[in-house]
């Protein structure tokens, strides 16, 4: 493993300590990516795969996704996750698929500007979703407001992994986050109180 992924879901955690939080990402974060995807999508196609790739490609037989900006975003996530936990990421390709197939739907089925529209309020719906998440629930500010910027590629994942985490993957390497994460934040919150005494 390249970096330490205990020590990352830790911090995870800490900043997504609240049930109700955890709950608006796992439902709110992929869309937000979905939505970029989406919007991306609407550049057009950047390759025009060769007839070898496209059994790849046709996630439900004979309907051939396109390769557009939004397809490399969603599988690029999927290749971090599978970095991160190959098994994970088999177990979530149907969802890369389906959100691709989707957008391609949607772009066939709905005329530009009104599927850009869409993808826009997407977009903006789900991110509010989050930042109330962040600020309003958990009282705290997102990574990405805090110029974390070398975990970016990993939030998708992060997000997933806490998911399946909670439903029951890996039980002790969870249970050892939460437990340093609430040493964590017991930490920071006396620390709060003491810099407020001064």
């Amino acid at each position: 493993m390249f970096f330490d992924l205990k020590k990352y879901l830790v911090q995870y955690q800490i900043s997504h300590n609240e049930e109700m939080n955890q709950i608006l990402h796992t439902i709110f974060f992929p869309s937000v990516v979905w939505s970029i995807a989406a919007m991306l999508s609407l550049l057009g196609p950047i390759y025009d795969p060769p007839q070898w790739m496209i059994p790849f490609l046709q996630f439900i037989p004979e309907y051939t996704l396109d390769i557009h900006l939004g397809t490399v975003l969603v599988f690029t996530c999927f290749f971090f996750t599978f970095l991160m936990d190959p098994l994970i990421c088999i177990i979530f390709i149907p969802a890369a698929f389906s959100q691709l197939i989707i957008i391609q739907l949607v772009t066939e089925n709905f005329p530009y500007p009104l599927n850009m529209f869409g993808f826009m309020y997407t977009f903006v719906f789900s991110s509010s979703c989050d930042l109330i998440g962040h600020y309003y629930i958990e009282g705290n500010t997102p990574a990405l407001f805090k110029k974390n910027y070398k975990l970016i590629p990993f939030y998708h994942f992060f997000t997933i992994y806490n998911f399946v985490m909670y439903m029951g993957y890996r039980p002790e390497l969870y249970q050892d986050i939460k437990e340093e994460a609430a040493k964590e934040i017991e930490r920071l919150n006396a620390l709060a109180k003491q810099e407020k005494k001064d």
